[in-house]
């Protein structure tokens, strides 16, 4: 029995949106939103690993937040994301875990994809400047839940 499943689920969809609001109107992502995530799952997560014994899991969603700060490393050194989106992105891998987190990267390049196609079909004068990762990252946890983990 997953016992972390509901509380990660919750967390995962007040962060994202928390986030989506905070982007759009601001262009910042708070520090205490992530801080509060991550201190969240990796205390739910001890907890699962102490009480349940399941280590396993506790090192998959570790290695899963490993990996988005990889793949989200490289355009943060780019300079074409900000630090809060791989902040964001690290801690939607550690409350996902590896296997749900493989699927929201499924649908994270669906929905990058699909924004990119409709950037490039708009005329040159209406496209933004920039457009907010938290936007497309919120969408692709919402399908993730919704879709394949069963909200």
């Amino acid at each position: 029995m997953n016992l972390t499943k509901p509380m990660c689920t919750v967390t995962l969809l007040a962060i994202h949106h928390i986030a989506l609001w905070t982007d759009c109107r601001f262009r910042r992502i708070p520090n205490r939103l992530i801080l509060s995530g991550a201190v969240c799952a990796i205390l739910a997560f001890a907890a699962e690993a102490l009480f349940l014994r399941n280590w396993l899991s506790f090192g998959g969603r570790l290695a899963a937040g490993g990996a988005a700060g990889m793949l989200h490393g490289l355009p943060y050194l780019g300079c074409r994301m900000g630090a809060g989106d791989l902040k964001l992105a690290v801690v939607t891998g550690i409350l996902l875990g590896w296997a749900q987190w493989t699927l929201y990267l499924f649908y994270y390049g669906w929905v990058m994809g699909a924004a990119v196609l409709i950037l490039f079909a708009l005329p040159s004068r209406y496209r933004p400047a920039s457009l907010p990762m938290a936007l497309l990252m919120a969408i692709s946890i919402d399908l993730c839940l919704w879709l394949e983990i069963g909200l």
